[in-house]
């Protein structure tokens, strides 16, 4: 699932050691299925939607390298 979405700038109530949320950023995310059947949710932010994209396309490619090495991994373990 893909999702893209503005940063809204919002309060901050507890200081954090990012400022992110100052920021007017691009979020974009990708959550995929591990090969141990769990969900994770990868993030990349950028300040335009075209980074944000070219950011996300090249987090698919190597979470789901690394999800199929994962896969691999397991099915050679299992043999």
């Amino acid at each position: 699932m893909l999702q893209y979405r503005q940063h809204q700038k919002m309060q901050n109530y507890f200081p954090m050691p990012n400022e992110i949320f100052h920021l007017d950023l691009y979020e974009g995310s990708f959550s995929p299925t591990h090969a141990n059947g769990k969900r994770v949710k990868h993030n990349v932010y950028a300040e335009t939607r075209e980074e944000v994209e070219v950011k996300l396309a090249e987090l698919i490619e190597r979470v789901r390298e690394e999800i199929a090495g994962e896969k691999a991994k397991m099915k050679e373990d299992a043999d």
